[in-house]
């Protein structure tokens, strides 16, 4: 895909948008997929924590300040974000990645779309043959089209060796399976990282226009 076509930006929403549609459907006992079940609800209820948390703490290190200098102020960029408010992965990086958005200012714009309601443009974007998220496409304003740079998740690259290592390990054992377990390693990673792998492989896609 060289593109991204229109109507995705068209129908996409801005991250305060996304915040308070999965609080407001958490509110009503439900999440943006639809999903009514308590442990996911239960789950969600913690993302919403996460991102509250990572929305007021997050600081921006000295690689990313300097790489969104450089960026070229005569170009509009995007970042369009498929979600779910349910995601944990998505709960320790989209604050990051508004964050980013954010200290661009105009120079860069991010957008999110509900992965479950874009199948086609999810599945032009696989992770491992998987419809992981969160997943970033950093998109280009060229001219009246929008050029596509490159594309970045589910994870850092740190966090995704883990998830890979789990599932193998599942995949020839399966009495293995403890996901519990496994979220509470997984997050407890994201919280030693500090969000630096996060930032420092954000600022390594913005270069790609430097």
């Amino acid at each position: 895909m060289e593109y991204l076509d229109k109507s995705y930006l068209e129908k996409s929403i801005s991250y305060q948008e996304y915040r308070t549609l999965g609080q407001e459907l958490l509110d009503k006992g439900t999440t943006t997929n639809g999903d009514k079940s308590p442990e996911i609800l239960e789950y969600t209820n913690t993302n919403m924590y996460r991102m509250n948390r990572l929305d007021k703490t997050t600081k921006l290190n000295d690689n990313v300040k300097t790489t969104l200098e450089n960026l070229p102020s005569d170009e509009k960029y995007y970042w369009v974000v498929m979600s779910e408010s349910w995601c944990g992965d998505a709960a320790q990086i989209v604050p990051v990645m508004n964050k980013i958005a954010e200290e661009a200012g105009e120079k860069l714009d991010i957008r999110f779309l509900l992965r479950d309601e874009n199948p086609d443009l999810i599945d032009a974007f696989l992770t491992n043959g998987g419809r992981a998220i969160p997943k970033l496409i950093f998109v280009k304003q060229e001219n009246e089209k929008l050029k596509i740079i490159d594309s970045w998740g589910a994870r850092p690259a740190e966090a995704q060796k883990l998830v890979v290592e789990y599932k193998e390990k599942v995949k020839q054992n399966p009495e293995l399976a403890d996901f519990k377990a496994f979220s509470e390693s997984l997050h407890g990673w994201y919280a030693k990282d500090k969000t630096q792998s996060t930032q420092n492989e954000l600022a390594e896609l913005l270069k790609n226009v430097l």
